[in-house]
């Protein structure tokens, strides 16, 4: 599968979505900068490396704040390329108690919409 170029949103975009998100849409923690583990990082809700979820979004008109979300580092870090429902079976997620009814809103909706079958 060859990885797409993922689109950035734009600053507007990531300033919603920062006023959205002021905690970890995962684990909930708060943002602290000089934590490299909670510092607040752009969570891209797609995994698919062939899909630019973000640009297909921004050229569709569609609002690219239900597929972007705000979270720690180290949730990031940890989840990786992994899709969601994936990821809630790894031993960081079940060790921090991180799953579909413990996520924000934004979350379970994009899993709603993509993930589930």
């Amino acid at each position: 599968m060859k990885k797409v170029k993922t689109t950035r949103p734009s600053n507007d975009v990531l300033k919603k979505i920062g006023e959205r998100d002021k905690d970890c849409v995962y684990c909930h923690r708060i943002f602290r900068k000089g934590d490299n583990n909670a510092t607040a990082t752009v969570e891209h809700l797609n995994h698919r490396k062939d899909w630019d979820s973000v640009g297909c979004y921004v050229a569709e008109g569609k609002d690219v704040s239900k597929i972007v979300a705000i979270c720690c580092h180290a949730c990031n870090s940890s989840r990786s390329d992994k899709s969601l429902l994936k990821w809630f079976k790894t031993p960081y997620c079940t060790s921090k108690n991180i799953n579909y009814d413990t996520v924000s809103d934004v979350v379970k909706k994009y899993i709603d919409a993509y993930e589930k079958s």
